[in-house]
């Protein structure tokens, strides 16, 4: 195992004792040692040595039930530079269509013709209330979501951010966020 040193002290005191240990009763690795032990030595909760702010948790996808998946991708790539990044059969007889970047995406999903959403989603255990999306230049986006038909709303320049909602045709709505 290829372990960083700490900048010695306990660190390495620990780093030379733990590898020194008759392989039987060896950790596997630094995660099983004590908590208190993991933190003195700069190991945060869940966190290896080689791991680094890169290997932070990120969201991948969000999945959404939309009336036509291939209508709704088009409007998103064209409003946020988007592509498709796959499209095919979905769950049981529906279809999806994966929209977004390299690093994350939107999955459009339907059985054809669902059903239109019948509580207020802020209200909901388990409601989806907005998807953001940041982008470079929040008025070329701005001016886009109004040629595609859309009325920007609630707009607001705070930290970290300046931003705006719309709601799509599906009854989604979307948070633009430009953050300098």
């Amino acid at each position: 195992m290829v372990m960083k040193t700490f900048g010695g002290g306990l660190a390495e005191l620990l780093r030379v004792a733990m590898f020194r240990m008759p392989e039987g009763r060896r950790p596997v690795s630094e995660l099983d040692l004590p908590q208190w032990i993991r933190r003195d030595i700069g190991l945060a909760e869940g966190r290896t040595p080689e791991s680094s702010e890169d290997d932070m948790a990120r969201l991948e996808h969000v999945n959404v039930t939309v009336a036509d998946p291939d209508e709704t991708a088009q409007v998103l790539c064209d409003l946020f530079d988007w592509k498709v990044r796959w499209a095919g059969a979905g769950m049981g007889s529906g279809r999806s269509v994966h929209v977004g970047d390299a690093s994350s995406y939107v999955a459009l999903f339907s059985y054809g013709n669902p059903d239109k959403p019948s509580q207020v989603s802020d209200r909901t255990r388990g409601g989806l209330n907005h998807i953001a999306v940041v982008v470079d230049d929040i008025d070329a986006t701005e001016a886009r979501v109004i040629r595609a038909g859309f009325a920007p709303m609630n707009h607001a320049d705070y930290e970290p951010g300046r931003r705006f909602y719309f709601v799509e045709a599906n009854g989604i709505e979307i948070e633009v966020v430009s953050y300098p």
